[in-house]
Protein backbone atom coordinates (compact mmCIF):
# COMPACT_ATOMS: atom_id res chain seq x y z
CA UNK A 1 0.00 0.00 0.00
CA UNK A 2 1.20 3.42 -0.97
CA UNK A 3 0.10 6.57 0.70
CA UNK A 4 1.40 9.78 -0.31
CA UNK A 5 -0.10 13.85 0.84
CA UNK A 6 -3.00 15.16 -1.35
CA UNK A 7 -2.84 18.36 -0.67
CA UNK A 8 0.36 20.83 0.43
CA UNK A 9 0.46 21.75 4.15
CA UNK A 10 -2.37 20.00 5.10
CA UNK A 11 -2.57 15.67 6.75
CA UNK A 12 -4.51 14.86 4.05
CA UNK A 13 -3.76 11.54 2.37
CA UNK A 14 -4.35 9.37 -0.41
CA UNK A 15 -3.47 5.35 -0.12
CA UNK A 16 -3.89 2.73 -2.98
CA UNK A 17 -3.82 -1.15 -2.65
CA UNK A 18 -4.81 -4.15 -5.17
CA UNK A 19 -8.60 -5.45 -4.41
CA UNK A 20 -9.91 -8.39 -5.32
CA UNK A 21 -9.02 -9.83 -9.65
CA UNK A 22 -8.91 -6.31 -11.32
CA UNK A 23 -10.29 -4.35 -8.88
CA UNK A 24 -8.32 -0.91 -7.08
CA UNK A 25 -9.13 0.49 -4.36
CA UNK A 26 -8.56 4.12 -3.09
CA UNK A 27 -8.25 5.22 1.08
CA UNK A 28 -8.71 9.34 1.23
CA UNK A 29 -7.91 9.99 4.17
CA UNK A 30 -8.47 13.55 6.32
CA UNK A 31 -5.92 13.25 9.42
CA UNK A 32 -6.35 17.31 10.25
CA UNK A 33 -8.55 18.31 13.73
CA UNK A 34 -10.70 21.23 12.54
CA UNK A 35 -10.99 21.37 8.76
CA UNK A 36 -12.63 19.92 5.59
CA UNK A 37 -10.61 18.72 3.09
CA UNK A 38 -11.78 19.28 -0.79
CA UNK A 39 -9.93 16.04 -2.29
CA UNK A 40 -9.59 15.58 -6.17
CA UNK A 41 -7.84 12.97 -7.84
CA UNK A 42 -7.00 12.66 -11.75
CA UNK A 43 -5.97 10.26 -13.45
CA UNK A 44 -6.04 8.37 -16.75
CA UNK A 45 -5.79 4.40 -17.46
CA UNK A 46 -6.87 2.54 -20.18
CA UNK A 47 -9.25 -0.30 -19.47
CA UNK A 48 -10.44 0.94 -16.12
CA UNK A 49 -13.07 3.30 -14.91
CA UNK A 50 -14.13 5.20 -11.59
CA UNK A 51 -17.05 3.37 -9.59
CA UNK A 52 -19.32 6.31 -9.15
CA UNK A 53 -16.68 9.14 -10.50
CA UNK A 54 -17.26 12.89 -11.35
CA UNK A 55 -15.87 12.13 -15.18
CA UNK A 56 -14.16 9.12 -16.67
CA UNK A 57 -11.35 9.95 -14.83
CA UNK A 58 -11.41 12.00 -12.05
CA UNK A 59 -12.53 12.17 -7.90
CA UNK A 60 -14.09 14.85 -6.68
CA UNK A 61 -15.12 14.84 -3.11
CA UNK A 62 -15.43 16.77 0.84
CA UNK A 63 -13.53 14.78 3.68
CA UNK A 64 -14.94 16.00 7.03
CA UNK A 65 -12.44 16.05 9.88
CA UNK A 66 -10.87 13.11 11.06
CA UNK A 67 -12.54 11.17 8.65
CA UNK A 68 -12.00 8.76 5.52
CA UNK A 69 -13.44 8.00 2.09
CA UNK A 70 -13.20 4.42 0.48
CA UNK A 71 -13.01 4.40 -3.23
CA UNK A 72 -12.85 1.56 -5.76
CA UNK A 73 -11.73 1.27 -9.54
CA UNK A 74 -13.07 -1.03 -11.99
CA UNK A 75 -12.53 -2.54 -15.15
CA UNK A 76 -14.00 -0.92 -18.02
CA UNK A 77 -16.97 -2.49 -19.43
CA UNK A 78 -17.39 -2.06 -23.24
CA UNK A 79 -21.09 -1.33 -24.39
CA UNK A 80 -21.33 -3.60 -27.03
CA UNK A 81 -23.02 -2.27 -30.47
CA UNK A 82 -26.69 -3.88 -31.88
CA UNK A 83 -26.37 -5.61 -34.65
CA UNK A 84 -28.28 -4.22 -36.98
CA UNK A 85 -29.56 -7.55 -38.39
CA UNK A 86 -30.47 -7.96 -42.30
CA UNK A 87 -27.89 -9.45 -44.41
CA UNK A 88 -24.14 -10.05 -43.07
CA UNK A 89 -21.03 -10.33 -44.94
CA UNK A 90 -20.04 -8.55 -48.07
CA UNK A 91 -23.07 -7.28 -49.78
CA UNK A 92 -23.05 -4.34 -52.36
CA UNK A 93 -26.72 -3.96 -51.94
CA UNK A 94 -26.72 -4.59 -48.21
CA UNK A 95 -27.55 -0.56 -47.55
CA UNK A 96 -30.28 -0.44 -49.68
CA UNK A 97 -31.59 -3.85 -47.99
CA UNK A 98 -31.58 -2.14 -44.88
CA UNK A 99 -33.87 0.93 -46.16
CA UNK A 100 -36.58 -1.97 -46.87
CA UNK A 101 -36.35 -3.44 -42.91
Amino acid sequence: MRRKAIIAGKKVFLSETPGNGDQVWFLFENEESSSMADAQHEFSLTGYTLENGDTENSWSLLIPAGESVLKKLVPEVKEKKKSKGGMGGFNPMADLMAEYE
